[in-house]
């Protein structure tokens, strides 16, 4: 029997054409997988008699699927058919009986069966064989047996990409040697399948950071209030925070983290901690509002590259989208390290460092960029320095260039317990006057006032000084006055 060609594709996947003897709408190759039995995303299978296909004879006989109206009784139309008799009358009758709202699929007419399951998350694909899954973020996005099956043909009809969003409807019951499937998709970050028309990343422009992202919250902390002052960051920024052990670097990610929860809501956070103590993964998670998502240290080197590529990919998903993303990562350092160990390119660089080392760090720090088409990715990552192996140099000399704003944490600063323990002199943000605007003649005066002192005397002036007052704007002002 010849192919049949054209026609159009469903939220399934599957391929519809007009009505041909008694079928209406019938899928040329797959059919679905419901709640009446298996057979989803698999060929149909053909008899021995009628090794060509073609009608009831050339195919097994097919289960009802609720979601089509070609399945059912040979010769019948969908509202002939007795799978649909419920909520229905015919066409050349009345108007069809309202099915109860909460029976529905959003936008459409058609029941969902109530032994199907609602189901979202964040879909990764499987790089050679083209599967994917839903992975939850309550797991860290980690694999997990309740994951839910992604078969090829939805990824590659709808053009879907690793890291989006879906929401869709899956059977629970599992096949022999399977996880649940996903039988349709509904929505993509949170929008109506049909609404999802992406941009490409790689094809946006980057422009300069030009809009402040506010960390001051108040009087307290002080560590936000520095920041703002002397390493202004906005939005698409790529910052370095470059750390000795021990100087307070947990609490200033936690208190970046606060900040942007409570004066940037519209940003999408995400913390992404690699090879971090699980004591520090439970702290953050119950300190910040966001997506906080862990490879803890007892997990292997293959966990936290997977993890980070992830999360990448979701970063790069949502800016496509046109939205903004703030990524906190602790640390660039130890994925460096993860991946020195995951990688094999059989070349190796001074201290030790794998050539490809620094290819999944590199990717995920410079993927911070703001769009002059809208959407922004903003990175702030730590190094590691000063912890006495010749690796960690090296991967902080290969990323030192790469950023547009750093902020160095001084030892003898967190010794004394002055924190935050920020070496002014090393410190500083790449284009400030595009994120200070009016105020970039006075913070100037204040950077020359605290340069001429002694480190930890300047900073420690600085934070009793802020704390006298309510806000930066208060204290430039006071400055200001005392200087006339």
């Amino acid at each position: 029997m010849p192919r049949q060609t054209g026609g159009t594709f469903d939220s399934y996947g599957n391929q519809t054409f007009p009505q041909q003897g008694g079928y209406q709408n019938a899928p040329q190759d797959y059919d679905n997988y419901g709640p009446q039995g298996p057979g989803y995303g698999q060929p149909r299978n053909r008899s021995r008699q009628n090794p060509q296909g073609g009608g009831q004879q050339g195919f097994q006989q097919a289960q009802p699927n609720p979601y089509s109206d070609n399945h059912g009784q040979p010769g019948l139309g969908f509202h002939q058919d007795p799978t649909f008799q419920e909520g229905y009358q015919d066409p050349q009758d009345s108007a069809p009986i309202p099915l109860p709202e909460e029976n529905l699929v959003p936008g459409s007419t058609l029941p969902v069966p109530t032994d199907l399951l609602a189901v979202s998350g964040i879909l990764e694909i499987h790089p050679s064989k083209g599967h994917g899954f839903l992975r939850n973020g309550a797991y860290n996005l980690a694999s997990h047996p309740t994951d839910i099956f992604v078969p090829p043909h939805l990824i590659q009809r709808f053009g879907l990409r690793e890291g989006l969003k879906l929401g869709g409807y899956c059977d629970p019951r599992n096949l022999p040697g399977q996880g649940p499937r996903l039988l349709r998709i509904d929505t993509v970050e949170d929008a109506p399948l049909n609404e999802y028309n992406p941009r490409d990343f790689d094809s946006l422009t980057p422009i300069d950071p030009f809009e402040r992202i506010k960390l001051e919250t108040g009087r307290e902390p002080a560590t936000t209030r520095v920041m703002d002052l002397l390493t202004p960051i906005g939005r698409g920024q790529r910052g370095l925070i470059v750390a000795p052990p021990r100087t307070g670097k947990t609490v200033m990610l936690q208190h970046i983290a606060q900040a942007i929860s409570v004066n940037h809501p519209d940003m999408h956070l995400i913390v992404l901690l690699i090879d971090e103590r699980p004591e520090e993964v439970t702290e953050m998670k119950r300190t910040v509002r966001g997506d906080v998502l862990a490879s803890s240290s007892d997990k292997d080197a293959t966990q936290h590259v997977r993890l980070a590529e992830l999360v990448l990919n979701r970063a790069r998903r949502l800016a496509e989208l046109g939205k903004p993303v703030f990524i906190l990562l602790d640390s660039l350092t130890r994925l460096a390290r993860a991946y020195n160990k995951a990688s094999n390119s059989g070349r190796t660089l001074t201290g030790g460092v794998d050539s490809k080392a620094l290819d999944v760090p590199k990717k995920l720090f410079g993927c911070a960029r703001a769009f002059e088409e809208g959407g922004s990715i903003t990175v702030m990552g730590t190094v590691l320095v000063e912890t006495g192996s010749r690796m960690d140099d090296v991967i902080f000399q290969e990323l030192k260039g790469t950023g547009n704003m750093e902020l160095v944490l001084d030892r003898k600063l967190a010794d004394r317990r002055i924190y935050p323990a920020i070496d002014i002199a090393q410190s500083g943000t790449r284009k400030e006057e595009k994120l200070l605007g009016e105020q970039t003649p006075r913070i100037a005066t204040l950077r020359r006032v605290l340069v001429d002192q002694a480190p930890a005397e300047g900073m420690d002036r600085l934070i009793k000084k802020l704390l006298e007052t309510n806000t930066n704007d208060e204290f430039l002002d006071k400055m200001i006055v005392k200087k006339k």
